[in-house]
């Protein structure tokens, strides 16, 4: 019942602007990534946010992520 009931949750949340989100990276850019940070929902990680130090390709930093499998945390700074 409760993994219906979250499964539920996920599809209908809506994103909170300043929340930070785990997700899965779905699609790389030139610009960013494409993180899936709620079920059906993804959102752009611009490349500028990606490390606090200049990134010259987003590949040098999310490739690792989608490798290993694991999620990356992305902030909702603003919906669209």
């Amino acid at each position: 019942m409760k993994i219906a009931r979250d499964a539920i949750e996920g599809m209908t949340a809506e994103a909170e602007i300043g929340k930070i989100y785990r997700g899965k990276v779905v699609t790389i850019k030139e610009f960013g990534a494409f993180v899936e940070f709620l079920p059906g929902k993804d959102g752009l990680v611009h490349i500028s946010e990606l490390a606090n130090f200049r990134v010259k390709q987003t590949e040098d930093i999310v490739n690792s992520a989608m490798k290993s499998g694991s999620n990356v945390s992305a902030w909702m700074k603003r919906a669209a």
